[in-house]
């Protein structure tokens, strides 16, 4: 059995991840992608952040580094869940 470093896991798909914060938010899943982050008061970087440490936890290895919240923000839960995958993936 590899060593849990060596270990890869498969792609997540935006999809997972945007159900995952769905859950995580407490919100009822058919609009969630189009729910606003100020609106739920999950705007500023801190917010952002614990989210960010959510879905690493879930779906991350431990190479996952920091989130880098340089550019333009994500306003939307579905922006957000896409600039997580984005991340997870490179």
């Amino acid at each position: 059995m590899p060593a849990e470093t060596h270990q890869r896991s498969e792609a997540v798909d935006v999809g997972a991840v945007l159900d995952l914060l769905t859950c995580v938010v407490g919100l009822d899943a058919p609009r969630a992608a189009d729910a606003p982050l100020a609106a739920l008061e999950l705007d500023d970087d801190l917010s952002i952040l614990h989210l960010w440490d959510a879905v690493v936890e879930e779906y991350g290895e431990r190479s996952v580094g920091d989130l880098e919240l340089d550019g333009t923000r994500p306003t939307t839960l579905g922006e957000l869940a896409d600039l997580f995958t984005r991340e997870l993936s490179s």
